[in-house]
């Protein structure tokens, strides 16, 4: 299967997304390709108003203004 045909489902089914509480998901495809590796300091890091979940709290998470 072509990988172009894996993206296009993943998309339809994350633009398909609904809850009952009204949210609705917005996905697109970009082809941009990012720097990996950028290191932050732990300064920087507790200046974020991160607020972790209780459900994984490493992969959810809110930030805050």
């Amino acid at each position: 299967m072509p990988r172009n045909t894996s993206y296009n489902k993943m998309i339809n089914f994350l633009n398909t997304t609904k809850i009952e509480k009204g949210l609705v998901v917005k996905a697109t495809l970009t082809n941009t390709v990012y720097q990996t590796g950028t290191k932050i300091s732990d300064e920087q890091m507790d200046a974020l108003n991160l607020h972790k979940h209780e459900t994984l709290p490493k992969w959810n998470y809110t930030i805050r203004p």
